[in-house]
Parts: C-alpha cells; structure tokens; sequence
C-alpha cells in the first residue's frame, strides 16, 4: 500500500483494516509518539503547491492555526453523505475543527475535491464555512480541514426538538445565507448548484454558513445561461433544470426559496412526500413536482397549505418559487424584499 515503507507494523495492520475509511489512528487516542509519527506520513496540500514548511508558515500566518505536524484527536462523528463523512477533531492546544473526509474515485482523481478546498480557502465571509489545510491522507481519502459549526446543518437542526421556528429567526437564517451568496456570486464568480438545508450550517451564536462546494460553477455572468451539469440535488433543482433548459445563477435563489419555504412551512414546497419514498425521487415524483412548480408560476404556490404566510412573505416566495428563470430575483436584488425589510 502507498505510502507505508516508514509505518511501524501496528500503524500498516490498522490502515489496512481501514477498508476505505478514515484510519484508526485518527479514531483512537495512541501514545502521542505514534499519532505525530502516523500524521507526519500525511502529504500536506497547499493551494501553491509549495514544500511542506513554507505551507505551514503560510497557514500559521493567514489563518493562525498550525496543523501538520500536530495530533488530531477525532471527538465525535457528526455527519455523512455521499462525499464520506465528517468527525469533529481537537489539537494538542484544544481548538476545535472539523474534519471532512472524501472519498475519492478509483483511480486516485481528486481534482474536483482540491478544487472545493482551494476555493473555500480563498474564500473570507462571515457567512460561508472557511476551510484551513487540504490532507491527502492516503491515495483514496483527502481529509479538508474546516471551521467547525456545533450546531450542525439547518436540516438537522429544523428536525431537532430544541428547534422553535419564528419569524425574527427565520429571516436571520435567509439573510445570512443571501450574504453568503451575494459574496459567492458578485466576489468570487461561482454558482454554489447544490444549496439546501444539509449544506448550510449552524454555529453556537446562531449564524447561517454555507458549506460544501462540491458542485460549484464559474459563471460568466449572472444572466449566462449555462447547460450539462449534472451535479446538485434534484429536490432542489428549478424547473428549468429538471427539464434540461439550462440554468444560470438564480438556481442557487431558487434554492433559497425553498429553504425560506422549508423554514416556515416544515415541509418543501414541491416534493413533500419524499421521506415516505425512502428519499427515492423517481420519475413519477419528479413529474408531480413538475406540476406543482408550474401551478406555482399560476399563483397557487399556497394552495392547500397548512399555514397562511404574511403578505410580506407571500410577495417573497411568489417572487422566487413562482416565477419563471428570466423573472426570477438576483442574489444581490433578494435584500430589497419588504420582508426583509428591517434588515435593509
């Protein structure tokens, strides 16, 4: 197995144990010695590709943190997905990260997961979850290093008992996320494809950050009509794109539209149902939404609904959910809603 030749025989018997996932050593507090010894056999990524100590005292310099040659302490696993999982993880100093862990493709091709990372590191807003130092930890599995939320994702957190849904709370969570896109679209140029309430997370002072870059887009412009992509989730695909006709930036307010839905109706607004399916969208499901999308452009986005909205949150959700791509908002048009007005 690559990478091995320095391992002591214990530290080969564990990774080959691992069977594709994170190793032993990263799960299981060892004597300090071999932890250091196990993490210094890490290839360290660095966006410039430079030697190993000149990315340490890069990252020391821009994010503070020094992480190489240091032990990781894996405290808890809080998620998993079809990218690999995510362990909450300590340092000898006692700061707290997260970890996420991906498993790459067969033949060792990671570009699209060093791409994530090298974007995220870049990235600096108070509304998008920063990522530190990219690890290739064996030729199958890149660990991301990233700030930690302990509140976990949206998802989650809207299905907890401690969740109580209200208006002031509601549009804080829309208008963190609107800011973190407005940042993401006008500053860096891409189309996050994949927003839902799984990628956006929660931190200990109640603030909205996106996460997971996975499936980003560059985009030439807000209006660029783009096709063939075939990333993202399809419960949070617009029309547009479940009928093959191409998307362009307002994909990502589409999906904004149906987390702000989500929040205040507790179910989604086109694919209600799916948790009976075991999540399965099948054809049949996709075409019913079909049809409550085009309702929705006919203004009965809220018929037969449970609640009844305001009218400040209806003209909000109409403008979204019930329009067609060309009318639908821009990220950066989206705080000029009477709704969320108070934060203007």
């Amino acid at each position: 197995m690559p990478g091995m030749e320095n391992l002591s025989p214990n530290v080969k018997r564990r990774r080959r144990k691992s069977d594709g996932k994170i190793t032993e050593y990263f799960l299981k507090k060892k004597s300090s010695r071999r932890r250091k010894n196990a993490l210094r056999n890490c290839r360290l990524i660095n966006k410039a590709g430079t030697s190993q100590d000149e990315a340490e005292a890069s990252t020391m310099k821009e994010d503070n943190i020094f992480f190489s040659s240091k032990e990781l302490v894996v405290l808890d696993h809080v998620g998993s997905g079809g990218f690999g999982k995510v362990f909450k993880v300590k340092t000898d100093e006692g700061r707290v990260y997260a970890l996420k862990c991906l498993e790459l493709e067969e033949d060792g091709s990671d570009i699209p997961e060093f791409l994530e990372c090298k974007l995220q590191r870049s990235i600096s807003h108070d509304n998008i979850v920063k990522a530190f130092q990219s690890i290739q930890e064996s030729p199958g599995r890149r660990c991301i290093l990233m700030e930690y939320c302990s509140e976990g994702n949206l998802y989650d957190y809207m299905c907890s008992k401690s969740f109580r849904v209200t208006s002031r709370r509601s549009k804080k969570y829309v208008v963190n996320i609107i800011d973190g896109l407005v940042h993401l679209h006008t500053e860096m140029g891409y189309i996050h494809m994949d927003l839902k309430p799984e990628n956006v997370l929660i931190t200990s002072t109640d603030v909205a950050k996106i996460t997971d870059f996975g499936c980003v887009v560059k985009m030439a412009s807000f209006r660029n009509l783009m096709k063939d992509h075939n990333g993202g989730t399809t419960t949070y695909m617009p029309p547009e794109m479940l009928r093959k006709q191409g998307f362009d930036s307002t994909v990502d307010v589409w999906d904004l539209g149906c987390i702000t839905f989500e929040l205040y109706f507790e179910e989604h607004p086109f694919f209600p149902d799916l948790a009976k399916t075991n999540f399965e969208c099948t054809p049949e499901i996709q075409e019913a939404a079909l049809v409550k999308m085009d309702d929705a452009c006919c203004g009965r986005l809220f018929q037969n609904r449970t609640k009844i909205p305001t009218l400040r949150l209806r003209a909000f959700l109409n403008s979204i959910l019930g329009k067609p791509r060309e009318q639908r908002p821009l990220s950066t048009e989206l705080r000029n809603s009477i709704w969320l007005s108070q934060y203007n």
